[in-house]
């Protein structure tokens, strides 16, 4: 049999070749955990990308459904906004205002402030061309707005006669 020393020597021999088996299984280990590492790592970002990519499309389709609502309202934006040295095309709308209303017309502006130009309207008009004359108003292609009116009516006729109307306003310009 077995003398003691190859008992020994036996035990030694099997616990060494366990010994690395257990340090070959540990560098498999090691060695897999982070081959592991790094796939769960390029998935996560992958999975990242497509989502970014997916809010990405989803954004980019909502620009082109809004650019198709816009159409181009923002030519007609541009235009409703003269510059401060150009507002001869306000003027003119103003003027054919009057003339298709048939109504006389008087416009005074005031000063340029912070791109806002009041301005006052004073006209001599009877009740039903002042409602057409306002209906026209609101329909014009520029950013401007009556801040209060002021109505005179002639003692004799009352509303249905020509009265004074002063106009105040507001003409926003870029």
């Amino acid at each position: 049999m077995f003398s003691r020393k190859q008992l020994i020597i036996k035990i030694l021999k099997n616990l060494l070749k366990a010994g690395m088996a257990a340090v070959a299984a540990a560098v498999v280990i090691f060695f897999s955990s982070s081959q592991i590492s790094k796939i769960s790592q390029t998935i996560r970002e992958q999975r990242i990308s497509a989502f970014v990519l997916e809010k990405r499309s989803e954004t980019i389709f909502q620009l082109r459904e809004g650019f198709r609502v816009i159409g181009d309202a923002d030519k007609k934006i541009e235009e409703a906004l003269p510059p401060a040295e150009n507002i001869l095309g306000f003027v003119a709308g103003m003027e054919n205002l009057a003339s298709q209303n048939s109504v006389q017309q008087i416009l005074s502006f005031s000063v340029l402030a912070d791109k806002i130009i009041d301005y006052n309207i004073n006209l001599n008009v009877n009740i039903s061309s002042l409602i057409n004359y306002l209906k026209n108003f609101e329909k014009l292609p520029y950013f401007t707005g009556i801040s209060s009116i002021n109505l005179s009516a002639s003692s004799v006729g009352g509303w249905e006669e020509n009265s004074a109307v002063s106009l105040r306003a507001k003409f926003f310009i870029r």
